[in-house]
């Protein structure tokens, strides 16, 4: 015999279950980042990449700093992963001999999906609950 709606409780999860998952997220938010990295790399042509291995090596380092600060609750540093991404493509496509023009449709179609991934990317760093709660100082 199923409870009426008013006598059931909500299942609560405690803090420490919340800001777990919130550093899950924010592990799957690297791996998702490294995974665009290689795209690029991968997907780009052979001619010249070691411009482009150095762009990468740079992304990954001022990515785990900053995906550390959301991992030490510093809440500026969501803020700071979504302008820094930003940058980041803006770059690739900018000064990258690679994707400049004229390029082949390879290399723009490669760059249009990394940018659909750190959109996302962005979205879920500044929208999931569960990542807004590990930096908020309201949950400690």
């Amino acid at each position: 015999m199923a409870m009426p709606q008013q006598y059931r409780r909500r299942r609560r999860h405690s803090s420490r279950e919340r800001f777990r998952r919130g550093r899950l997220w924010v592990l799957l938010l690297f791996c998702v980042l490294r995974g665009s990295d290689a795209l690029i790399y991968f997907g780009s042509p052979a001619s010249d990449r070691r411009h482009l291995l150095a762009a990468i090596v740079v992304s990954a380092i001022w990515t785990t700093a900053v995906l550390g600060g959301v991992c030490f609750r510093q809440n500026w540093c969501r803020a700071a992963l979504g302008v820094l991404i930003v940058l980041s493509t803006v770059s690739y496509t900018l000064f990258l001999p690679v994707f400049q023009l004229p390029a082949n449709e390879r290399a723009l179609t490669v760059l249009a999906v990394v940018a659909v991934i750190n959109g996302t990317v962005i979205w879920a760093a500044t929208s999931l609950h569960d990542i807004r709660r590990l930096t908020s100082r309201a949950y400690s």
